[in-house]
């Protein structure tokens, strides 16, 4: 019955206006009814639910005139803007939302109006009001308007955002900085591009292949080298922007990409992940390759971080073979044993049992039997979003976080190849796209940023990309939020929905002070929190997930 009642009064609204306007219709109220079509001759041609009541009323007290095609656009007229209603207060409107789910209205004085006044009005403006007068209305508003706690109106002034609410993603147990996560993205967008067959050269070796250009004396053998050199010379130099965006540095990266084009030109992996790329690093990378100690200790540390995060901490080892993982990974970290003691053999047979160790994981199927899906895909989420996440925060000029690199498609399309290393599907992708790029708004109040990231989100509730195993594999994704008071699981996308609504949330509960300064952003932000959905809490005090549909 609670249900129908809303209709019903709907019903009983539009049955009393009809009752209305045929009484005026049928009284001596009205004199004369033009239409575009001339008189009209039978009340049963007119529609009297697109009527303006409100119009026929004044025409009435005008002299009787009716123009059935000034109602009708009056009528339309009106349905733009709220209802209103005069009262001694002053105009007041209604909304057609749910106050439990509105909240309180800012508590924060609005911003003052500027606006440019006619000599006419100057004197009526530039007049102080009553003070007595003052004091009157504020005591009725007291005694019409829900209790709050006062707040002191301070003068506006540009205010700093709060943290953006996280994923959630389960931590990390090895402590890997941010440094470290860019580092290792790095790392594996350049294995995804030697191991699909992409020559990525380094600075000094497009140098020298100038060099021999301008040597040779032919030229239509200079065109030649031109000719087959051109694909791979805008791989390389889309990698040094990468390189730079990254700020990753010239020495090291010389040395990366040369062992992992020779690990690449030994084909002795089917398919690559994480631990082969780190575990086949560590097999060819010595302290002499690195232009000082600190440098290299940093990065062999590193490299065994992300195999104790991966491999040690894996709920499918054994007892015994976690503890190998972990004396081997002792003796990585141990400097004097690892570079000054050991023969590269020797190193080799350190790296053995955690090779045996990659080599039973990697074998395990996946979980929901996506193509290209590893056991990687879902057991490192947690550290494979984030390093996506690095990656995608490529696209922004470093000089100008507010805008995009020239090369920010192509360096999006690089990125897909790294697809089948960290499990991203296209659904994943637009999902931590529109994620990234909201955060980097935040960071910058950039408004074509948040447009960008309305558009990736969008596509993600479009539901074009993704099928039943690939929601499933993303519902796996765990996050965990909390919310009032409960912790909640939410799926990967979900959790981006959550995070950018409840900033939305925070942002809109006081407008006046968040938006005074750009109100262009507003009507954006609400879009952003229309897209992404909102969290409530049930009659029952369980906690319902109101997204769109995801």
């Amino acid at each position: 019955m609670m249900e129908e009642q809303p209709y019903l009064l709907l019903q009983r609204y539009r049955r009393d206006r009809r009752n209305l306007l045929e009484f005026l219709f049928s009284s001596s109220l009205i004199k004369e009814l033009r239409t575009p079509a001339g008189h009209v001759t039978s009340l049963r041609d007119l529609d009297f639910d697109n009527l303006s009541v409100d119009y026929i009323l004044h025409s009435i007290k005008s002299g009787g005139v009716v123009d059935i095609s000034e109602a009708t656009k009056k009528y339309f007229d009106e349905s733009s803007y709220p209802v209103m209603i005069q009262s001694q207060l002053g105009d007041s409107y209604f909304l057609l939302s749910d106050p439990d789910m509105s909240g309180s209205p800012p508590r924060r004085a609005p911003p003052p109006i500027d606006v440019n006044r006619t000599a006419d009005n100057a004197s009526y403006s530039s007049r102080q009001p009553d003070p007595l007068i003052v004091e009157n209305i504020g005591a009725s508003m007291d005694n019409f308007s829900p209790k709050y706690n006062a707040t002191t109106c301070t003068p506006l002034s540009q205010v700093e955002d709060v943290n953006i609410p996280p994923l959630g993603l389960p931590c990390l147990n090895t402590g890997l900085s941010d440094d470290d996560l860019q580092e290792s993205a790095y790392e594996i967008l350049l294995s995804s591009l030697v191991f699909s067959g992409i020559e990525v050269h380094t600075v000094e070796d497009r140098r020298k292949e100038k060099s021999s250009k301008f040597l040779s004396g032919l030229k239509t053998k200079r065109e030649k080298i031109n000719q087959q050199s051109q694909g791979r010379g805008r791989h390389s130099e889309l990698v040094d922007t990468i390189r730079i965006q990254m700020q990753i540095s010239e020495a090291m990266d010389a040395c990366i990409r040369q062992r992992l084009t020779q690990l690449a030109g030994r084909r002795i992996w089917e398919s690559i992940d994480i631990p082969k790329i780190s575990l086949g690093l560590l097999n060819s990378v010595f302290k002499s390759d690195f232009l000082n100690e600190k440098s290299y200790i940093h990065w062999k540390s590193r490299q065994a971080s992300i195999l104790e995060e991966l491999l040690y901490f894996s709920a499918n080892l054994e007892a015994y073979e976690r503890e190998t993982i972990k004396s081997s990974l002792s003796k990585i970290r141990n400097s004097k044993e690892w570079d000054i003691t050991m023969s590269p053999s020797e190193r080799a047979e350190v790296l053995l049992p955690i090779t045996q160790v990659e080599l039973k994981l990697s074998s395990l199927s996946g979980k929901f039997s996506i193509q290209g899906e590893t056991y990687c895909w879902t057991a490192g989420y947690h550290l494979n979003i984030r390093l996506y996440e690095k990656l995608l925060f490529g696209v922004f000029d470093v000089l100008d976080e507010g805008q995009f690199i020239e090369e920010s498609n192509e360096l999006l399309m690089l990125n897909k190849l790294t697809w089948c290393i960290l499990g991203i599907t296209q659904k994943m992708h637009n999902a931590l796209y529109g994620w990234v790029l909201f955060q980097q708004y935040v960071g910058t109040n950039e408004a074509m940023l948040l447009e960008h990231a309305l558009h990736e989100l969008q596509k993600v509730l479009s539901g074009d990309h993704a099928d039943q195993k690939e929601e499933q594999y993303m519902d796996s994704l765990a996050c965990s939020r909390q919310y009032n008071g409960s912790e909640i699981k939410l799926g990967l996308v979900q959790a981006v929905f959550f995070s950018i609504s409840s900033w939305c949330d925070d942002k809109l509960q006081d407008y006046h002070l968040h938006f005074s300064r750009e109100p262009t952003n507003f009507s954006r932000v609400m879009n952003l929190m229309s897209a992404v959905g909102i969290l409530t809490s049930g009659d029952s005090g369980d906690i319902k997930v109101r997204f769109a549909a995801v």
